[in-house]
């Protein structure tokens, strides 16, 4: 739609462009959504006088990290219906990756590139026709690519491969047809025309075209636009795109496989009665002129069955995303529910199996025979892993009483018919093979230390079938594998005890998780292991909210030793249990030198600190493997870390206090209302006593740092106190009461630089002062014409009064 006054005049047709930003909601009848519901949706904005009203001006949809999907009449401005002509290359922005578009601390912001009349850079459809808004669609190429994430990707256009009619038809009888996701910062009110600042999102059902029509006809609309077969439909009285929506998508969902058929295009007044009108994508070839235009298209030839490596990925091989061990497209239940949220997967027990769902995904032409299979295995989790030894159960560890493997199949399903653009999710019912008890044994030559730890487990999908084989044959390179094969996924998991009587007991590693590192693939090398925050995640990261401490066994120990103890943003916290702590987001070990084949184990812990409430109940954590020569990253881990809703608690060590030197002292932590850990630690950061009860005797002042761990979660705090130990001090004082001479025994700090004793009457309060020869410890004093009475004896070093004791003259 235009902003045009003479066609809202004569028609009482509304424009969805609209004209400046606002600060409430959008879409009318629909509700708040974060940026992750329509990651693929964008704010398109004018930032030059050229191009007023300056502001969100229309959505858009990403098709490709350079190229985004809009309406045409986004770029008309002129009453007469022309485009607005010598666009300067600061005209319009895109707004991506968050759900406030005012907001510019979130979300990127990417330049589109100039010229939109005659340019090849911004493209209108060649047959748009702003008198019916008939072919409303543009085109716009980025400046620069998006950097994909969890809140900025691509989706499906629709094409007449990936939608049939039935999936955008409704009946004639005005009966609702297929439901569409539509999402957008319009106005939400009738006459709105200011956007609104935070997404919203509704679902809405298709209407036939001749329904919706009349209905526009019967609202006395006059003269209404003809509703063509190129237009889509939606109607939900209530509810309806508004001003500023234009541009935006229409998304419906075929098993997860979600595709965009519709882009905002028109709609008439009262817009939350009468229908929004949507360009239909798959209508008058769009997809062959997309196409053309941009070289993306989401149909393969042939049978293309495939399953995501990341959120983003859309099926292209190779996949040029790094770190391809995360696919959502694999997740686990603990019940055979269906949910599509992932849960760690429990050790067995009788008769209580693990369930693992994967997501076969057809974007070829033609329809599966039904034939294909899906095979699925797992193997030990590790930076380091070969096809297929590590994966198809011929490796094992040894293991009392028998050989314990570390890969294997989990099983295989037969496929059914999945036609194209649609999706497939099969089940798989799984029997961890470890008890949390068994860990790692046989791998390395430190595995007691390993025993009741928390593990990691890898998953590996592989679609089989003749009519779609692996586009590059498969090698021991895993990594290599999936990423040049969409038939191929992987995915990281780690697999919990939740028995609470089943505990390995107190220790640091209820918190994390393990891995090996080193060489899979038969040749030595010298690698470094990095531990970051992944830069695809949007949000808070976890270093910003738990400690994260690293665990390495006494061989991968050694390594490092033998390497120049060479590191990145580390500490060493505990020499003895080989433990080192994150100091940034992100850092590395350096220069471990494996033999062939030669592996060892790292335990990742995560301790959320209850001063830093986190904002999540999930954060991610990467480990990587990088060869040293080449810096080349060549496996790793994602740890997905669940935080608990819990109660907070407080360390609290106890007040400062003081003491003579010599002098023995506890000090006690006030105990909580759960089991924890009470841990000790001196200035130096040395643990020095574990316990709620800590008794010494300090030789001098210092703080002690009290350190609580939660045994249920690994949430910690913190406190300290801080002891003052008094070496300046009396010793000794004689005789008392006194007549004549009194004899003083001191002790007093080499550091000192003066000192003097002054003896104080109690009842008239008068005094007399004595220097002290810091070269001696005692002295003597002649009392003999001091007035009989109480007096007190104070110590002053420095100007400060370290010391004093009651005497007796008489």
């Amino acid at each position: 739609m235009k902003n045009s006054k003479k066609l809202f005049k004569v028609l009482l047709l509304i424009s969805l462009l609209i004209p400046t930003i606002g600060n409430s909601q959008a879409i009318i009848g629909g509700t708040q959504i974060p940026i992750e519901d329509a990651p693929y949706q964008v704010s398109i904005e004018s930032t030059s006088s050229w191009f007023l009203p300056l502001g969100h001006r229309c959505g858009g949809i990403i098709l490709s990290d350079t190229w985004i999907l809009s309406a045409a009449h986004c770029f008309y401005q002129n009453d007469n219906g022309q485009p607005q002509a010598n666009l300067p290359t600061n005209a319009l922005t895109i707004h991506a990756g968050s759900a406030d578009q005012t907001d510019d601390s979130f979300g990127q912001r990417i330049g589109a590139l100039p010229s939109i009349t005659h340019g090849t850079e911004v493209i209108i459809h060649p047959d748009y026709n702003p008198n019916t808004n008939e072919h409303d669609l543009a085109l716009i190429k980025l400046a620069q690519p998006l950097q994909f994430n969890h809140s900025v990707m691509p989706v499906e256009y629709a094409n007449n491969i990936n939608v049939i009619p039935a999936d955008i038809d409704a009946p004639v009888n005005g009966s609702p047809g297929p439901i569409a996701f539509l999402t957008g910062w319009g106005g939400n009110c009738n006459n709105c025309q200011t956007p609104q600042a935070l997404l919203k999102g509704v679902s809405m059902p298709l209407y036939d075209r001749t329904f919706a029509y009349n209905l526009n006809i019967a609202a006395n609309v006059n003269n209404t636009y003809p509703i063509t077969s190129d237009m889509l439909a939606f109607h939900s009285p209530g509810s309806s795109v508004g001003d500023g929506d234009s541009g935006g998508p229409a998304v419906i969902n075929k098993n997860g496989n979600k595709i965009a058929i519709g882009v905002a295009s028109w709609g008439a007044q009262p817009r939350n009665l009468l229908p929004s009108i949507y360009t239909n994508i798959r209508g008058h070839d769009y997809a062959t002129w997309i196409y053309q235009t941009t070289g993306i298209t989401p149909s393969s030839p042939g049978l293309d069955l495939y399953t995501k490596d990341k959120p983003w990925d859309m099926g292209e091989e190779p996949f040029s995303d790094s770190h391809p061990w995360t696919s959502e497209d694999i997740w686990v239940r603990r019940q055979p529910d269906g949910i599509e949220e992932h849960q760690e997967p429990e050790y067995y027990t009788q008769g209580n199996y693990n369930y693992v769902y994967v997501r076969v995904r057809n974007k070829g032409s033609v329809a599966s025979a039904g034939n294909e299979e899906l095979k699925l295995y797992w193997t030990n989790a590790a930076t380091a892993l070969s096809w297929p030894n590590h994966w198809n159960g011929t490796l094992s560890v040894n293991t009392t009483p028998v050989a314990t493997p570390i890969g294997g199949e989990i099983g295989t399903v037969t496929l059914p018919v999945i036609q194209p653009g649609d999706a497939y999710i099969a089940t798989f019912q799984w029997q961890p093979p470890n008890d949390p008890n068994d860990g790692f044994l046989g791998f390395a030559s430190d595995p007691v230390f390993w025993l009741g730890k928390r593990h990691y487990y890898n998953l590996l999908s592989r679609i089989v079938s003749t009519s779609d084989p692996m586009t590059v044959p498969e090698t021991n390179d895993v990594e290599a594998n999936v990423l040049n094969n969409n038939n191929i996924a992987w995915k990281n998991i780690s697999v919990v005890n939740l028995n609470p009587n089943d505990r390995p007991g107190l220790n640091d590693d209820l918190v994390g998780a393990t891995a090996l590192v080193g060489d899979a693939w038969g040749s030595a090398n010298t690698y470094d292991i990095e531990f970051k925050n992944p830069n695809y995640i949007r949000g808070e990261p976890v270093t910003d909210n738990a400690e994260i401490t690293i665990t390495l066994d006494a061989p991968i120990w050694n390594k490092w030793q033998q390497g120049g103890f060479v590191a990145e943003n580390f500490e060493v916290i505990d020499e003895a249990k080989k433990q080192i702590r994150l100091l940034t987001g992100s850092g590395k070990i350096k220069n471990l030198t494996f033999s062939a084949y030669e592996r060892g184990l790292i335990h990742v812990a995560f301790n959320f600190l209850t001063d830093e409430v986190p904002q999540n109940n999930q954060y991610f954590f990467e480990v990587n493997q990088i060869n040293s020569a080449t810096n080349e990253v060549v496996g790793g881990e994602l740890y997905e870390v669940a935080v608990p809703n819990r109660a907070d608690f407080d360390a609290e060590a106890g007040t400062d206090q003081e003491i003579d030197a010599g002098n023995t002292i506890t000090l006690s932590a006030l105990q909580i209302s759960e089991d924890a850990i009470y841990n000790w630690y001196n200035e130096a950061g040395e643990l020095v006593h574990t316990g709620r009860d800590f008794t010494l005797t300090p030789d001098l002042t210092q703080e002690y740092k009290l350190e609580i761990i939660s045994t249920l979660d690994g949430f910690k705090d913190y406190d300290e106190v801080e002891i003052t130990v008094n070496k300046n001090k009396i010793t000794a004082l004689s005789p008392n009461p006194a007549s004549s001479n009194l004899f003083i025994n001191y002790d007093i700090e080499e550091t000192i630089t003066s000192a003097y004793f002054v003896l104080v009457e109690h009842t008239s309060s008068q005094s007399n002062q004595y220097i002290i020869d810091l070269t001696t410890d005692s002295k003597q004093i002649d009392v003999s014409n001091l007035p009989n009475g109480t007096y007190t004896l104070v110590l002053i070093c420095d100007g400060q009064v370290t010391d004093y004791t009651n005497l007796i003259i008489q």
